[in-house]
C-alpha cells in the first residue's frame, strides 16, 4: 500500500465495487490508519449506498470500524449497538433520543442502507444490541425506545404478556404504518392482537409493499385469510416491482398462496389468472 501510494497519492479515492474507497475495504486498524494518515477522507460515502466507511466494516471488521470512531468519524446508534459501546450509545441518545428510530436509508445516516445487509437485516439498533448479547446497551436503548419498537421487541422475545401490556397503553392508529406492517409479518399471534386492537391490515414499509405481500410470498395461507378477514386491500400494487401479492406469490413458486388468492378473488387486471 506505501508504494503505490508513494507511486499514484490520488488512489487513495480509487473506486472499487459499489463505489466504495480503500478506507472502506481497509481490514485492520493499521490499514486504516495508514490510509487516513495520507489523506483519505474520513467519512467519503460510497456511491452505491451512501455509506461511510465505519458503516462498511461495522460487521466482520468492528475492530476497524472502533479506529474510525476513535479518530472522529461520523457516528450513529446502529454502529454505537453493532461496537457494543456504552459510552457512544449514552452519549448519542442524550442529543438526540429520536435516533433511536432513524431507519437505514434514512438522510438522516446520510443515506446509509449498507446496514441492511451488514447488520443482516435488523429492524432497530435494539435488535442489534440483543442479538449481539450487548445488555448495557440495550438497557439504555430499551428506555429510551417508543412504544412501536418496544412492541416489536416484545414479540422478538415472546413476551406476549409485556407485549399485551404495551399494547393496551398504545394508540394503534399513531403507530408508523411501517411498523405496523412488520408487527403483522411477525408470528401469527402478534398480527392478530393487532388487528384486534384496530391496526391498519393495509400498512405498507417504505417500498409500499404490505404485509398481504409478505404472506404471498412466504406461502403464508394462513396470514393471507387473517389479513383479507380484516379487511386489506386484496390487490394492492407496491412501489418497487409494481407487482400485487398475487404476483409475488407467481414469482415465488408459493402455489399455495396464489391459489388461495386466487379463490378469494384477490388479484389485479395484471395478474394473469387464468394460467
Amino acid at each position: 500500500l506505501t508504494r503505490m501510494l508513494d507511486a499514484a497519492p490520488e488512489r487513495l479515492t480509487e473506486r472499487g465495487p459499489d463505489g466504495a474507497t480503500p478506507l472502506h475495504m481497509a481490514g485492520t486498524p493499521e490499514v486504516a490508519d495508514l490510509l487516513l494518515d495520507r489523506g483519505a477522507p474520513i467519512d467519503h460515502p460510497c456511491v452505491d449506498h451512501r455509506s461511510t466507511p465505519a458503516m462498511w466494516a461495522v460487521d466482520g471488521r468492528r475492530e476497524v470500524t472502533r479506529r474510525l470512531v476513535e479518530r472522529g468519524c461520523r457516528t450513529d446508534l446502529w454502529m454505537a449497538a453493532a461496537l457494543g459501546d456504552v459510552a457512544l450509545t449514552r452519549r448519542l441518545l442524550e442529543a438526540d433520543a429520536g435516533a433511536i428510530t432513524v431507519q437505514p436509508g434514512d438522510e438522516a445516516l446520510g443515506g446509509g442502507n449498507i446496514y441492511i445487509w451488514r447488520l443482516h437485516f435488523a429492524s432497530s439498533p435494539l435488535e442489534v444490541a440483543r442479538r449481539d448479547g450487548f445488555d448495557e446497551v440495550y438497557r439504555l436503548l430499551e428506555a429510551a425506545a417508543p412504544p412501536e419498537l418496544l412492541l416489536v421487541e416484545a414479540a422478538a422475545r415472546g413476551q406476549m404478556d409485556r407485549f399485551d401490556e404495551i399494547l393496551r397503553a398504545t394508540e394503534v392508529g399513531e403507530l408508523p404504518t411501517t411498523r405496523v406492517r412488520q408487527l403483522l409479518c411477525m408470528d401469527l399471534h402478534v398480527a392478530r392482537r393487532m388487528l384486534a386492537a384496530g391496526a391498519d391490515p393495509n400498512a405498507v414499509n417504505r417500498h409500499g409493499q404490505t404485509a398481504l405481500h409478505e404472506a404471498a410470498w412466504n406461502d403464508d395461507v394462513e396470514r393471507i385469510d387473517l389479513l383479507l378477514d380484516a379487511g386489506a386491500d386484496p390487490a394492492p400494487v407496491d412501489g418497487l416491482h409494481g407487482s400485487t401479492p398475487w404476483g409475488w406469490a407467481e414469482y415465488n413458486y408459493a402455489h399455495a398462496a396464489r391459489a388461495r388468492l386466487t379463490e378469494r378473488g384477490a388479484y389485479g387486471p395484471g395478474d394473469p389468472v387464468e394460467r
